[in-house]
C-alpha cells in the first residue's frame, strides 16, 4: 500500500458543541487520502451537523437526538465501519497525516498490540502526560501481572521512544479493530471519564499490549467540551467514572471499600483544613478538593453505594446500539 493512502483506517470523532475545533481537526487530516471519517454528534446545539454537511460532505455523520456520552457514541462510530484500524480523535486534537502514517506502521508491525497512542502535547509543545499507570488497587491485584508502566519497546517501524503503557487517555489513539471486537468496545455504563482506563485494563487482561510512541505527537487543546458544563458536574463525572472502574475491575466490595475510605479520609481532611485555610489561604484549593470528595460521597451514599451502581450520571438512561 502506498504510504500516502489510508484506505485501511476509519477516523471516529465524538462531538458535543465543538464545531470550530472539529473543523480545524478535520482540515489537518484533509491531505490524508483514503481516510473514512465518521462523526458521531451527541445532540450539539452549535450547528455542528450543519457545518459538517456544508463543509465536509464526504464525512459520515451520525446525529444522536440525545447526548449518549462518549463511550456509547464511540462504539456507534467504529461499529459503523469495517476497516481494520480505528483512529479515535477528540475534536480538539490535531494530528498531521505523517504522524498518523507513523502510528499505522508502528501498530502494523506487532500483531500483539491492541492500540497505540501518540504523545499529546499542548499548543506550546509541552507534554501533557497522557499515558499513566493503573490505579494502585489494580497494580496490587492478583492475576494482573502487568509489565512496568513505561517499559521500553523496540519497534523498527516506529520512531524512537516507544514504551509499553498501562493505559492512555482517550483523546487520540489508533486501535486495532480485532481488539475492539474482542473486548466488546468501550463500556457504555461510563458517560465521560474512566472508560479509557477500563478498556485498557480489559485489553491487557485479554492478552493484548498497549504502546505509546513518544516520537509521534499530536496537539491536544484539551477540555473543550467539559468546559461547557459546571465544574461540579465534571467533578461528579470523574469520581463516578473512577468508582465504576473499581467496581468493574475489582468487584463491588472493592468499590464500596474505597468509597468509605474516601468518605472518612476526605471528611477528616476537610475538618482539619477548614480552620487552617483561614490562616493559610494557600490551603484553600486542597480544602475544596477534599470537600468535593465529601460532597460526592454524601450525594451517592444511598442507592448508588448500596447497589454499587456507579456511572452514567447526567446521561439518558437508555440502551443504544452502534
Amino acid at each position: 500500500m502506498n504510504a500516502a493512502t489510508f484506505y485501511d483506517i476509519v477516523v471516529i470523532y465524538v462531538s458535543w458543541n465543538t464545531r470550530d475545533e472539529l473543523a480545524a481537526s478535520l482540515e489537518a487530516l484533509a491531505a490524508a487520502e483514503g481516510l473514512e471519517v465518521v462523526v458521531v454528534d451527541n445532540a450539539s446545539s452549535d450547528r455542528t451537523v450543519a457545518m459538517l454537511r456544508e463543509r465536509f460532505p464526504d464525512v459520515r455523520v451520525i446525529a444522536n437526538p440525545d447526548n449518549l456520552g462518549f463511550a456509547a457514541a464511540f462504539n456507534q462510530g467504529w461499529r459503523a465501519s469495517e476497516r481494520p484500524f480505528v483512529l479515535q480523535m477528540n475534536p480538539d486534537t490535531i494530528l498531521p497525516p505523517e504522524e498518523l502514517e507513523a502510528m499505522r506502521r508502528c501498530l502494523g508491525e506487532d500483531a500483539s498490540l491492541a492500540a497505540i497512542a501518540p504523545l499529546l502535547v499542548d499548543e506550546d509543545g509541552a507534554d501533557t502526560d497522557n499515558a499513566r499507570p493503573f490505579p494502585p488497587l489494580t497494580l496490587r491485584s492478583e492475576g494482573d501481572s502487568l509489565p512496568p508502566h513505561g517499559e521500553s519497546l523496540q519497534l523498527e517501524e516506529c520512531r524512537p521512544g516507544s514504551i509499553l503503557v498501562h493505559w492512555f487517555m482517550g483523546a487520540c489513539g489508533l486501535f486495532r479493530r480485532e481488539a475492539l471486537v474482542g473486548t466488546g468496545g468501550f463500556d457504555e455504563g461510563f458517560f465521560l471519564y474512566g472508560e479509557d482506563i477500563d478498556w485498557c485494563l480489559r485489553a491487557w487482561r485479554s492478552g493484548w499490549r498497549l504502546v505509546q510512541a513518544r516520537g509521534i505527537s499530536a496537539v491536544h487543546l484539551g477540555n473543550r467540551s467539559a468546559a461547557q458544563v459546571p465544574s461540579w458536574t465534571s467533578v461528579m463525572r470523574r469520581h463516578d467514572g473512577y468508582f465504576r472502574y473499581l467496581a468493574q475491575a475489582h468487584g463491588p466490595w472493592a468499590a464500596r471499600g474505597n468509597y468509605l475510605w474516601w468518605l472518612a479520609r476526605a471528611g477528616i481532611a476537610t475538618l482539619v483544613l477548614a480552620p487552617a485555610s483561614l490562616v493559610r489561604p494557600s490551603l484553600r484549593p486542597r480544602l475544596w478538593h477534599e470537600w468535593g470528595r465529601v460532597r460526592y460521597c454524601l450525594t451517592h451514599l444511598g442507592w448508588p453505594f448500596l447497589c454499587c451502581s456507579f456511572g452514567r450520571n447526567d446521561a439518558p438512561r437508555r440502551e443504544t446500539k452502534g
